[in-house]
């Protein structure tokens, strides 16, 4: 990941102010979408974001995050799933957009501008036209200096998790991702940081990462979309739930299907579920054996070294093993 400093109330740079506005000329980029597109015109945005992959894409291309598998990526460019229903989090997330961008200006000095969806062109040799290509990108805003920010407003689990050092992986790729779309030679991620107020870092275009970066990209768009190989099932949370959300109502379900090798998975299956019935009645004993031990001990030690603990939580209601810390 690309290092780059925080800021906190940084002050505004009179040079980059709105009387010095260099609105970015994106080499090549054109705006195939105006920015309240997806207010005005759903069905066509929805599209757009089907027929590429964008910002907020890349991280699963990259296999950066665990809301979203490389397998449940595929199942909705290819249209098997139904659109995202937005969640509070997402609620939120839209409505802090227009105060960190208010906040961001005023404390930077910098003037904003919101933007559509951007695509980098590419040639159709079926129709002999240049058209609107699979890179694209929906940035929040353009900056006067040349440009783009990304607004995020992460929650208190990931501020002491993925935002602990630094932006999330998953924003920077996601800045990085804008600029190769764009051409744009810097992109900065704001934060709301909750009682540490307005946070912010600038990334800086790094040509060989950004090659690296689409590269990857290309080669997944081309054997997963054009050429219509999926992507490897893996065993994430992500894959479970893009399966169940593309499968077909319970009224609608069709006969059998041939699955080549398919009672290979299910033999190993029955040893996998035996296995873990096993294990689980030992790890039972086991831990039962300690709660015997600690009814009213709070440690369990070994020639003088803790072990295992049994400790109280919720309120003092509830007692879990965990070990004691280092």
């Amino acid at each position: 990941m690309l290092a780059s400093a925080a800021h906190d109330s940084a002050p505004a740079d009179a040079d980059a102010g709105p009387t010095r506005t260099r609105w970015p000329c994106p080499a090549g980029a054109v705006e195939i979408l105006p920015p309240d597109a997806a207010a005005t015109d759903y069905e066509r945005w929805r599209d757009a974001r089907l027929e590429g992959l964008g910002g907020s894409d890349i991280a699963a291309v990259l296999g950066l995050v665990s809301w979203e598998s490389e397998f449940g990526l595929w199942l909705t460019k290819i249209g098997m799933r139904p659109p995202v229903v937005e969640t509070p989090m997402m609620t939120r997330g839209r409505y802090a957009e227009l105060m960190l961008a208010q906040w961001f200006a005023d404390q930077t000095g910098l003037a904003l501008r919101r933007t559509g969806t951007w695509a980098v062109p590419e040639f159709d040799p079926e129709t002999g036209r240049t058209v609107a290509g699979w890179m694209r990108c929906n940035p929040d805003r353009f900056t006067s200096d040349g440009g783009g920010v990304e607004f995020k407003a992460p929650d208190t689990d990931d501020w002491g998790n993925l935002w602990r050092d630094g932006p999330a992986e998953h924003a920077t790729v996601q800045a990085e991702w804008c600029m190769a779309v764009t051409g744009c030679p810097h992109w900065y991620i704001v934060a709301d940081g909750g009682r540490d107020g307005l946070r912010w870092w600038r990334i800086d275009r790094d040509e060989q990462r950004l090659q690296w970066m689409v590269d990857r990209a290309a080669d997944w768009w081309w054997r997963h979309i054009v050429c219509g190989d999926p992507p490897d099932v893996d065993g994430s949370t992500a894959t479970t739930e893009a399966c169940k959300e593309s499968s077909s109502p319970a009224g609608s379900l069709l006969g059998q299907v041939e699955v080549p090798g398919c009672a290979g998975w299910a033999h190993r299956r029955r040893e996998l579920k035996d296995q873990m019935k096993t294990l689980k009645s030992e790890l039972d004993v086991i831990e039962n054996r300690f709660k015997a031990a600690l009814l009213h001990h709070a440690v369990a030690t070994d020639g003088g070294t803790p072990v295992l603990a049994w400790e109280y939580r919720k309120d003092q209601k509830v007692r879990m093993l965990k070990e004691p810390k280092k």
